[in-house]
């Protein structure tokens, strides 16, 4: 008996220091996400954008208006021109009829020919910066790089558990990495990070910002709560375009006028 009960304690010993080690281990490494967890590269996040663009144009096909593309192009090129991260950009049009816009990552930027008939070129600035935003701001990247992290904790969770390694996760796959962009939402706080950059990018390249308020109300009014399964990560999602959104945006445009030096009515000739 004696024997038993020492065996049972070494268990419970070894069980505990276990525990405690696998505690450390995924605090250490999803606690510590921001300060190592690149793991995405620029060079394999423009191969994930590329995927998602191949996808999405098979299946909705592209709005082959000559003079419609040369426009959202050539303006697309004018607020690239303050981005940082050195991407190339590629901005084309979807033959949808709904009012909407989206990005992959790498710099692959979609209007819908809905969106675009819907708004001015002054509030089109708006809405490409906001999409160039959430590229230039990794955030699809980032929640990617989020869901590896847990994957990986998980790995470590089955193998000190003595779990089955066989199973390989999606994830960690192109095909998974594309579908998970294509599937997955962006927070509020990133929509308004977009929001709040997209301002800024169309101003310095010399539009008033005032027409981000009107793009706003434009989608506002289009808002239908879409929940088009490729459409998920776009201007029109899971998060309604609320009337704080607005406000905050007009609350910007004074400050954004004097530090740009533009002037209200402002809008560059594309």
């Amino acid at each position: 008996m004696m024997v038993e009960s020492v065996g049972r304690r070494a268990r419970f010993y070894k069980w505990l220091a276990g525990g405690w080690l696998l505690v450390f281990l995924l605090v250490f490494l999803l606690g510590s996400l921001p300060a190592w967890a690149a793991m995405i590269s620029t060079e394999k996040e423009i191969e994930i954008g590329r995927s998602s663009s191949q996808k999405i144009e098979a299946r909705y096909g592209l709005y082959r208006d000559a003079e419609a593309n040369r426009r959202i192009q050539a303006l697309g090129r004018l607020l690239v021109k303050n981005t940082s991260r050195g991407l190339t950009y590629h901005f084309k049009i979807l033959n949808q009829d709904i009012v909407n816009a989206f990005a992959f990552p790498g710099g692959y930027i979609y209007l819908t020919k809905g969106i675009y008939k819907a708004m001015k070129t002054r509030e089109l600035a708006f809405v490409l910066g906001h999409e160039i935003t959430h590229v230039e701001k990794r955030h699809s990247v980032k929640e990617m790089e989020r869901a590896l992290m847990t994957q990986l904790g998980g790995g470590i969770l089955v193998g000190l558990l003595g779990g089955d390694h066989s199973q390989r996760r999606k994830l960690s796959t192109l095909v998974g990495m594309t579908d998970f962009v294509m599937g997955n939402r962006y927070s509020q706080s990133q929509e308004k990070e977009a929001d709040e950059g997209g301002m800024i990018l169309m101003t310095r390249a010399g539009f008033d910002p005032q027409y981000a308020v009107e793009a706003l109300q434009v989608l506002k009014q289009n808002d239908k709560g879409q929940e088009d399964s490729q459409f998920v990560n776009s201007l029109l999602s899971s998060h309604p375009l609320t009337s704080d959104r607005i406000e905050a945006a007009q609350g910007r445009v004074e400050g954004l006028r004097q530090e740009w030096g533009v002037a209200p009515g402002s809008a560059p000739k594309v």
